[in-house]
């Protein structure tokens, strides 16, 4: 986790070592995960195009060749490589790799 830089948003950073904040992007909130989970119709499938230290990952989605870029605190090259399928909930910013449900901060290419 880093500290406040200049020129990016607060949103973007995290002060502690263990980061309690529920903001896009951060810890999921118990309720946003259940809120995604609970409608299951506004998941849409995508692949990983890009994934870097910064927390940030590209995917492609299946249905339209759109791509997202989205944003996670946590670096995610361990936990998630380019091509590896997942899915990104349309209304509540979570990723979902694998098991694993992500908040993450979504913004387009």
């Amino acid at each position: 986790m880093s500290n406040l830089k200049p020129g990016v948003p607060q949103i973007m950073t995290c002060v502690s070592e263990t980061c309690g904040a529920h903001a896009q992007g951060h810890a999921i909130s118990p309720i946003r995960e259940r809120a995604a989970n609970a409608t299951p119709s506004k998941w849409r499938d995508a692949f990983v195009a890009h994934v870097d230290a910064d927390g940030w990952i590209a995917v492609d989605l299946f249905d339209t060749g759109e791509r997202l870029w989205a944003w996670h605190h946590d670096d995610l090259t361990a936990s998630v490589s380019i091509g590896q399928p997942v899915a990104l909930h349309a209304v509540y910013d979570v990723l979902s790799v694998g098991s694993a449900r992500l908040s993450v901060l979504v913004t387009a290419a």
